[in-house]
């Protein structure tokens, strides 16, 4: 997994960066991992797996440290919700495949962390009237089925925010 920094810095080992960052740096932390996507340009897709680092003092949030990784992919086929159904069950599999990784390499054992659960974000809506709703039941089954709690729209700031704003190149 290469994780860069805002700015492109790459991460040369994304565990052990996070691992000295929730030791040297002051505060509690919660772990919250999402993802987003772009629609297809020609024939791929480029999705945006963010793990955001949100620190709080004295229970207060006092801001957050996120990292980033692209990865691009083949474009889906199919009509435009179904296109749409598959992107989103792709950047939920990237979430979960960077949770178990980091999750396997001990990072969620620190005792800076606030919650030992890991957090993900998942960037279906709860509202039925936008297209992302018909996964989101199945989505939230999925993601707690790895022992995960999740978040989704509108509560899902890592993949509605933070991954957003590297799809539309504002990090």
């Amino acid at each position: 997994m290469e994780f860069k920094k805002r700015g492109g810095e790459k991460i040369p080992d994304v565990v052990q960066y996070i691992k000295d960052y929730l030791a040297h740096e002051p505060g509690t932390f919660d772990i919250a991992i999402g993802c987003d996507s772009k629609p297809p340009k020609g024939f791929h897709i480029e999705f945006y797996n963010v793990i955001v680092l949100h620190r709080t003092i004295d229970g207060v949030g006092r801001g957050g440290h996120a990292i980033y990784r692209k990865i691009r992919t083949t474009s889906f086929l199919g009509t435009r919700k179904l296109q749409i159904m598959n992107r989103l069950w792709k950047e939920i599999e990237i979430s979960i495949e960077t949770a178990k990784e980091l999750e396997k390499a001990g990072v969620f054992d620190s005792e800076k962390l606030n919650s030992f659960k890991i957090n993900i974000h998942i960037d279906c809506n709860t509202d039925n009237k936008f297209d992302s709703n018909p996964v989101y039941e199945s989505a939230v089954g999925y993601v707690k089925s790895y022992g995960y709690e999740c978040n989704a729209k509108p509560y899902a700031w890592a993949a509605s925010y933070v991954a957003d704003a590297l799809t539309r190149g504002d990090f």
